[in-house]
């Protein structure tokens, strides 16, 4: 049972699309240990931080505020979509394609860390629109496997990399 609800950001771009359905805010996670929430918005193309999320108990003054920018890079994020935190506290964030497309780099998931700095990409397919969903598991200090969905082959696929020094 809901005890309060409480607006914490709005005024994002939001709009039905023939590519992605409906463009709007669409990935989340929460950093509990420094109360920010993270949001990748779709149609801005731009990941944000909203700060003191948690602990809102009245909407932003003004009526709208997205959030700090945090991530907004076009040659990278091509309609941010789904969104997951990396045990190492980095970013990674797929691409619906729909926004700025890029033919040499379809269905990505990016990673960046939270202060804006680019670390890099991997591909889900070889076909635009295919990134959807993810979530990370870390194996072991040297491992993490993440789950992505590929909406074009209709698949699950996991994914095991190794975590940099």
């Amino acid at each position: 049972h809901v005890l309060q609800k409480v607006l914490v950001a709005s005024g994002y771009i939001h709009r039905p699309d023939a590519v992605t359905f409906e463009v709007g805010p669409t990935g989340l996670v929460y950093d509990v240990q420094d109360d920010i929430l993270y949001v990748t918005s779709t149609g801005d193309n731009k990941v944000f931080a909203i700060t003191r999320a948690g602990n809102r108990t009245a909407p932003p003054p003004n009526g709208g505020e997205k959030g700090t920018v945090i991530y907004a890079d076009d040659v990278h994020l091509h309609g941010a979509l789904a969104m997951a935190a990396a045990p190492n506290g980095h970013l990674l964030v797929s691409n619906s394609d729909g926004i700025n497309a890029d033919p040499h780099q379809p269905s990505e998931i990016v990673e960046f860390t939270v202060n804006g700095e680019f670390i890099g990409e991997i591909a889900v397919d070889a076909a635009p629109g295919g990134a959807f969903g993810l979530s990370l598991v870390q194996l072991n200090d040297d491992q993490v496997s993440f789950a992505a969905v590929d909406d074009n082959a209709n698949v699950l696929k996991l994914m095991t990399v190794n975590v940099p020094d």
